[in-house]
């Protein structure tokens, strides 16, 4: 698989947009073109990330459980961490999207969706931070991670990317810059996490849909 760096990622967006001065480094280039697209590029990755669970981004891990205030900076306790939920999670610190907590099926029904609720916590007098708070012990986080490697990054995500960031410096660089251009990168964009949508579902064998509930209880 071809790979592609940030440089080549920043240099495909000013195509979309029609400019032709391109970048040769991020950190050293001294150009409009170089400051427009520092500006949006990391924000517009962690966009293109969670707007759909792309598989190469796609982590399971053991969430943290808060326990006690001697051992946190949240003061929360593992029994009762708020007067809604039974546990809290530390949200993990490379997480960009929460996708669903793991119920041990592959195949979620209505009635197997572990209930999760994300949130910051915290008072004046203690750290804030964010959390996963669920009524699940033990709880496996299935999530969206900040992936930064660009050779791993598969070539669907970097079209899509790629017209994220341009939507974003369009009105700055773009020679002939409409309001029209915008609505048509966002449009390209959205064909795009499509595409990749379908390329996801073509790289996997699923079980067989469950019944649905009401037949099954029949």
């Amino acid at each position: 698989m071809t790979t592609y760096s940030t440089v080549d990622i920043a240099n495909m967006a000013l195509a979309h947009i029609g400019v032709s001065n391109w970048i040769s480094s991020l950190s050293t280039d001294d150009s409009d073109e170089a400051d427009a697209v520092n500006a949006f590029l990391s924000i517009t990755r962690e966009q293109t990330l969670r707007d759909f669970p792309w598989p190469f981004a796609t982590y399971t891990a053991d969430s943290t459980l808060i326990t006690t205030a001697a051992t946190n900076a949240f003061a929360l306790y593992q029994e009762d961490p708020n007067e809604e939920w039974s546990f809290a999670y530390i949200y993990p610190t490379d997480c960009v999207e929460v996708r669903r907590i793991q119920s041990g099926l592959r195949n979620d029904t209505v009635n197997s969706r572990v209930p999760f609720r994300v949130g910051f916590y915290g008072t004046t007098a203690t750290a804030t931070g964010r959390l996963i708070f669920t009524d699940m012990e033990d709880a496996i986080l299935e999530y969206t991670a900040l992936v930064t490697d660009t050779s791993i990054y598969p070539p669907d995500f970097v079209m899509a990317w790629s017209y994220r960031l341009a939507w974003h410096i369009a009105p700055r660089l773009a020679n002939n810059y409409t309001p029209q251009m915008t609505q048509t990168l966002m449009q390209l964009y959205a064909i795009q996490i499509a595409r990749a949508r379908a390329n996801s579902g073509n790289e996997e064998q699923s079980d067989r849909p469950p019944e649905a509930e009401w037949i099954s209880g029949r």
